[in-house]
């Protein structure tokens, strides 16, 4: 356990050392984490654009994920874990342990949260590269391999044609941060296009109404809701600073729970039609996030 930590943060065992006595020569060359490996990044779109990927039968929908991007290499017994960036990175005990019972070597794509694994993708596996071959049978495959293997590794719920938009909807109601829709018949590519794409993300944003409690430093201000704070946002360079006491208007993701901040604040304005003492937690009715995503 100690070995793979240090080994994911860049650190590397002495050749003809025992095991982990050469645990602290530090590894400058970048080259000796990356694995190869690199992931399928996602552009984004508007509620507005998904509707035509609702419509067509030749896109599927699945949940996006609040966790981190991680995709999984098993090479016989050796089980590596990448960020979006290819790097080697630490994963939790419990996936490894999972995943090494699992005889046949694959590549997985997914999102890690806590502990559990959400798989979405199957790029290798015991029969071949699946790269070239559409998405669909690329699901089929990752779903047969993953599918029953219970645990902390589940397969990502997955929504096909008219199923699309009541997920959409189950999403929402649960206050999840987005839904991400995938081409059926595309192969897998790495990295982000220019635009558009085989893959898209889109993001469920709520707003609120908050009080300025602060002006802080390099244009950005702190903001309150009945009083408390709930973190701080950045002002736009085409906007004006407003002054303390003012109300202004929030473009958020979520709040992770009562008491807590808004999650990825964006500034889009002042509000004189909102008085400051309308700007509480109970008359914003704040979007929470899911209490079976902070567990």
């Amino acid at each position: 356990k100690l070995v793979r930590s240090k080994t994911a943060k860049g650190y590397k065992p002495v050749d003809g050392a025992k095991t982990g006595a050469g645990i602290g020569t530090s590894v400058t060359d970048r080259e000796q984490r990356d694995t190869g490996l690199r992931a399928q990044l996602l552009n984004p779109i508007t509620e507005d654009e998904a509707e035509a990927y609702i419509e067509s039968n030749d896109w599927c929908a699945q949940e996006k994920f609040d966790g981190k991007r991680m995709m999984l290499r098993k090479s016989g017994e050796d089980i590596v874990a990448t960020n979006r960036n290819g790097l080697s990175i630490g994963f939790p005990d419990v996936l490894a342990e999972r995943l090494s019972k699992l005889d046949d070597n694959f590549v997985i794509d997914g999102e890690s949260v806590g502990e559990t694994f959400y798989a979405f993708d199957l790029l290798e596996n015991a029969d071949g590269d699946w790269r070239k071959s559409p998405y669909r049978e690329r699901l089929e495959r990752l779903q047969a391999l993953f599918g029953k293997l219970g645990g902390n590794i589940i397969v990502a719920k997955t929504a096909i044609g008219g199923k699309k938009r009541t997920f959409l909807a189950e999403l929402k109601a649960k206050a999840k941060e987005g839904i991400v829709f995938k081409d059926l018949r595309a192969n897998w590519a790495a990295g982000r296009p220019a635009s558009g794409g085989s893959a898209i993300k889109c993001k469920f944003w709520a707003s609120c109404s908050c009080v300025v409690s602060k002006v802080n430093a390099r244009r950005s201000i702190a903001i309150a809701l009945s009083g408390k704070s709930v973190g701080n946002v950045t002002i736009p360079p085409n906007h004006a600073i407003p002054a303390k006491g003012q109300v202004v208007e929030i473009r958020y993701l979520y709040v992770a729970g009562v008491g807590g901040s808004l999650y990825q604040p964006v500034y889009l304005g002042l509000r004189d039609d909102v008085k400051a003492v309308e700007c509480t937690v109970e008359r914003q009715k704040l979007k929470l996030k899911s209490v079976e995503d902070q567990a």
